[in-house]
């Protein structure tokens, strides 16, 4: 029997774009969306690889969106999100909560 008392949201931040998942506590997949990055927000040189945060934060928000929006109508509530993100892949931004360069 399926727990479907509440559900989690993974998101997944990797190098070509996000992708997000709703599952149920033990496991079942209720939903999925993704998005890749934009060919322009990644910068490479070499040993040195750059992406846009604001890609980044596009592309989560619009995975989210996506499946959230494709949960079927009896799904349980989302009560958890875990996110995961390219190794030690780390951001700053600014007094106003934008992306710092």
């Amino acid at each position: 029997m399926s727990e479907r008392t509440a559900a989690v949201l993974g998101l997944d931040l990797g190098t070509g774009g996000a992708r997000a998942v709703v599952a149920s506590l033990d496991g079942e997949v209720l939903a999925r969306g993704g998005r890749s990055l934009p060919p322009d927000a990644v910068y490479r040189e070499g040993e040195r690889h750059e992406q846009d945060a604001r890609a980044w934060w596009h592309a989560a928000r619009e995975a989210v969106r996506e499946a959230v929006a494709s949960l079927p109508a009896s799904s349980p509530p989302i009560t958890a999100l875990s996110v995961d993100g390219t190794s030690g892949t780390s951001g700053g931004v600014d007094g106003e909560g934008r992306p710092t360069t």
